[in-house]
Formats: structure tokens, sequence, C-alpha cells
């Protein structure tokens, strides 16, 4: 077995340097973290941020240097998670408040009633709030149930237009939907593809890039040359329609 060389005080880090702040050459802000651990560890996640693990031993020169020589493979990782940004905060929800759907914003029609229930008619959304609630608490209760019910009938319909163009699916995968905070989809061989409830909220061609997006990830799963080529066959206009979801994200989580 081959042991860890002996440590001398000097060689381990700060107290106060165990959590901090750098940024690559590049411009990729990271968080170093140093703790009682035997490995090197890069983590990327979808809301744009980077954290970096390192053992106690390990001199914050051979860090950096390490980070710097992952450099792109943390930009590709960051380039190929469509972006949601943090959330705003809560606008008005009341009677005459306007609220997203398939890329356009629809007006609520507020009532009391027995219970929280909502029903698009036109452009208009009918809401009933129970008595036992407040206004607000009643309305957000009733939409969280109605975009529930609309993104399951939207998904599966999305990934009926999707299946066709990505000839590579075999067997339909199976499709979930949940409520998420950092991502707008996830792939697993296991589960299939699960798709953000907010994302109903979006254009169907929004939804639909999503899609493709997770279908390509049962080809590929990371986000490296292979994956943006397979994904720019079935979607040429790919990076546009990323941009207009991440334009699209600034409204599509305020209501939880």
């Amino acid at each position: 077995m081959v042991g860890l060389r002996k440590l001398c005080k000097g060689d381990l880090p700060p107290v106060s340097e165990q959590k901090t702040n750098h940024k690559t050459p590049g411009n990729i802000t990271y968080t170093l973290e140093y703790g009682a651990r035997k490995t090197f560890q890069i983590t990327v996640r979808p809301n744009g941020t980077v954290s970096v693990k390192a053992p106690r031993f390990m001199k914050e020169s051979e860090v950096k240097r390490l980070v710097e020589c992952r450099e792109t493979w943390i930009q590709e990782k960051l380039a190929g998670f469509p972006a949601v940004p943090p959330l705003p905060t809560r606008p008005p929800l009341e009677d005459g408040s306007r609220v997203p759907f398939l890329g356009e914003m629809i007006r609520l029609d507020v009532a009391d009633g027995r219970r929280n229930s909502a029903r698009l008619d036109g452009k208009i959304l009918r809401v009933t709030t129970g008595k036992q609630n407040s206004v607000r608490e009643g309305i957000e209760k009733a939409l969280r149930k109605w975009y529930s019910a609309e993104a399951k009938k939207e998904f599966a319909n999305s990934m009926e237009r999707c299946l066709p163009v990505c000839s590579f699916i075999g067997t339909p995968p199976p499709l979930g939907i949940r409520y998420m905070r950092a991502r707008w989809g996830s792939y697993s061989r296991k589960s299939g593809i699960t798709l953000n409830t907010h994302l109903v909220k979006a254009s169907r061609t929004c939804i639909d890039y999503v899609m493709i997006h997770e279908l390509c990830h049962a080809v590929h799963s990371g986000h490296g040359k292979d994956f943006r080529s397979l994904l720019g066959k079935i979607l040429p206009d790919w990076k546009t329609v990323k941009k207009q979801l991440e334009e699209s994200s600034k409204i599509c989580h305020y209501i939880e």
C-alpha cells in the first residue's frame, strides 16, 4: 500500500482558507473547500456554481493548476445546462394578476369557492379559492395543481412530437414531472426523463428543446462535442431556443 507522505504543519491550509472563492484565468468562479478527504473533486451544478473539494495536504497552487487544466471541461458543462436563474422576488398574486403559461401571460379571474381550483377559459384563468386559505395561498395552491395537470399533458405531447426526429430512440423512455429549482430536466437510464413542472410556463418550442436535449442524453451522458453535434443535427437553432428559454425563465419560476 502506498501511504500518504508525512505532513508538516506548514503544508496544511490555514483554517481561514478552508473555504474560499477563486477565479480562473478564463473567468470561472469557484469555491474551494479543504477537508478530511483523500481525493480532489470538481462539481459543476446546473445553477451555474462550481465547487472544488481538496484534501488538506494539497497546496493551493496545485489546486489552481488542476482546476485550470479542467477549465475547458467546466465551460462545456456550464454551457450544456439550460440556464435557470435565481428565483426573483415574488410579485403580487391576486385578481387581475397575470401568470405565464406556454410562453404567454394569462390573466387571473379570482373568486371565492368551496375549494382551490383553476380552469382556463380562453386567455383567462378562472381561479376559485377555499375560505380556509388566504387569497394568495388559495391562488398558489390552485395554480400548483393546475400547472401540474397541464404539464403532464403538454410534456406527453412534446415527447410525441420529438420522438420521430430522434431516430436513435427505440422504446420511449418513461416520462415524469416534478417541481425543480435548479434544472429544467434530467435523464437516467433507470427512471427515464423527468421535466420541471415550471417548464409548462415556457413556449412549446422551449419545451421541445428541453425534451430533445434530454433524449440526446440517451446516447451521450455528458455535454461534450458529440452531444452538441447530435443536438445540432436535430435542432440546428438550439442555441437560439436556449436563449429564449433563459429569457422565459425570468418569469417561469416566480410562482411556486
